[in-house]
């Protein structure tokens, strides 16, 4: 049986109109292309409670949770912070991502780090680094015991 996902877009810009979710469309085909059957498209808030209800009612059905927005080195980007505590999970350091971030800075940007930049280091316990794509977003992936 195939798996089953949920995509869950967070950013407030979303639910205001402000921009279109076009990374649902792109994570819809991706995930579909690999035989995986996704069944859900949420949008939530940069708010920690109502993202936590969010992926409490996505565990309860799917058993492929994929998270797009709310990863960057800003305040209001906490979903990974509120993922991982919703999973039980602590956040821990990673020098390779750290490396990754810090060689774009040099490389693209050319200009210092921001010190804000350190946060996106930071990952849920247990996961695997995915990389950097596009600006200096990174991808990783977590499995979860009964969850991927």
């Amino acid at each position: 049986m195939p798996h089953q996902a949920e995509i869950l877009a967070v950013g407030t810009e979303l639910l205001l109109g402000s921009i279109t979710n076009t990374n649902a469309q792109f994570l819809s085909e991706l995930l579909a292309s690999a035989g995986i059957d996704v069944l859900y498209h949420t949008a939530v808030g940069d708010n920690p409670r109502r993202l936590r209800a969010a992926v409490e009612t996505a565990r309860g059905r799917c058993d492929l949770l994929v998270f797009t927005g709310g990863l960057g080195p800003t305040y209001d980007d906490m979903t990974k912070e509120t993922v991982a505590e919703a999973f039980g999970l602590a956040l821990e350091y990673h020098p390779e991502v750290m490396e990754e971030i810090q060689c774009y800075f040099d490389n693209v940007f050319h200009r210092p780090m921001p010190a804000c930049n350190r946060r996106q280091a930071m990952l849920p316990q247990g996961c695997r680094f995915l990389g950097l794509c596009k600006a200096n977003a990174y991808g990783h992936g977590a499995a979860v015991i009964g969850h991927t």
